[in-house]
C-alpha cells in the first residue's frame, strides 16, 4: 500500500513516560466537576438548572442559543453547589455548573442498546445530534449537526476523513477506542454518512497499523461502507488537518 506523509519537516515523536494503549483501566471521578456552559464557538447555552438541583447523569443544564451554539449536559450525576464565573483557555469567560457527585451512574459502565437509526432521515439524525449536544473535539468545537446540514446542502461530491492517525504517543484515548470500539466507530461512520449526505469516506491509517485496517476493512462490509483505507507517515503533526490534507 502506498504511503503519503510531508515531504519535509516533522518529527519522530516517541516518549517512554506515556501510558499504554495495550490495556485500559477504571478512571479516577473527582468529587465535584466544573461542567461550562460554553464548550463551542457560540453563545453561552442558557442554563436550564439552579443552583442546589440534584441532576442525573447526561440531563441537559443548558439549552443551545442559536448557530454556533451547543446543548451542555451533566456529565455525572450530583448536586448543583453554584453557578461561577470560568476563563476558558482561549480568553474567554464563560459560567460554569460546579458539581458534587452523588447517587447513582444510569449509563456509565452500563451495556447500552443499539439505538435503531436506519430508518431515520438526515435531518432526524441532525436534530438528535444537536438535542446531545456533540460538538467536534478539535477548535472551534463547532456542532456537529451543523456541519452535517452544511454537507447535506452542497451540491460538489465530498469525501468523509476519518483519521486513526497516531504520530503523538499521548493520543492513547484515541488508540484505544478504535482498537477496542471499532465496531462502533465504524457505525458511527455510517450514521455520519446517512446524516451528512456525503457518499464516500476515506480511512486514514498510521503506518504500522496494517492490522487495524483490514479489521476496519472488514468491519465496514457488514454497513456496506464505500471505504478507501491509505496509509500515511508517522511523523508529528501528520494527525494535523493541514499536514493530511496536503499528504493526501
Amino acid at each position: 500500500m502506498k504511503l503519503y506523509t510531508f515531504t519535509r519537516g516533522g518529527i519522530e515523536f516517541a516518549d517512554p513516560s506515556a501510558p499504554s494503549y495495550n490495556s485500559t483501566q477504571i478512571g479516577f471521578l473527582p468529587a465535584l466537576s466544573v461542567i461550562p456552559l460554553t464548550q463551542h464557538p457560540g453563545k453561552e447555552a442558557q442554563r436550564v438548572v439552579e443552583e442546589g438541583e440534584w441532576v442525573k447523569e447526561g440531563m441537559l443544564i443548558g439549552r443551545a442559543q442559536g448557530p454556533g451554539s451547543a446543548n451542555i449536559h451533566a456529565s455525572i450525576p450530583g448536586r448543583i453547589l453554584k453557578f461561577v464565573t470560568w476563563d476558558m483557555h482561549d480568553g474567554r469567560r464563560t459560567s460554569a455548573a460546579v458539581l458534587r457527585m452523588e447517587g447513582p451512574f444510569e449509563k456509565l459502565g452500563k451495556k447500552n442498546g443499539r439505538f435503531p437509526w436506519d430508518g431515520l432521515s438526515p435531518y432526524d439524525l441532525q436534530r438528535l445530534l444537536a438535542e446531545k449536544g456533540v460538538v467536534e473535539m478539535e477548535d472551534p468545537g463547532r456542532p456537529v449537526a451543523e456541519l452535517f446540514h452544511g454537507a447535506l446542502e452542497q451540491k460538489d461530491k465530498q469525501t468523509l476523513v476519518i483519521r486513526c492517525v497516531f504520530d503523538d504517543p499521548w493520543l492513547v484515548a484515541d488508540r484505544v477506542l478504535m482498537e477496542e470500539r471499532l465496531s462502533e466507530v465504524v457505525e458511527g461512520t455510517a450514521i455520519a454518512l446517512r446524516a451528512s449526505g456525503i457518499n464516500r469516506v476515506l480511512f486514514v491509517f498510521s503506518k504500522g497499523t496494517e492490522d487495524l485496517s483490514l479489521r476496519f476493512s472488514r468491519e465496514a462490509e457488514k454497513f456496506k461502507l464505500p471505504l478507501t483505507s491509505v496509509m500515511v507517515g508517522t511523523r508529528y503533526p501528520q494527525r494535523n488537518i493541514r499536514e493530511l490534507e496536503q499528504a493526501l
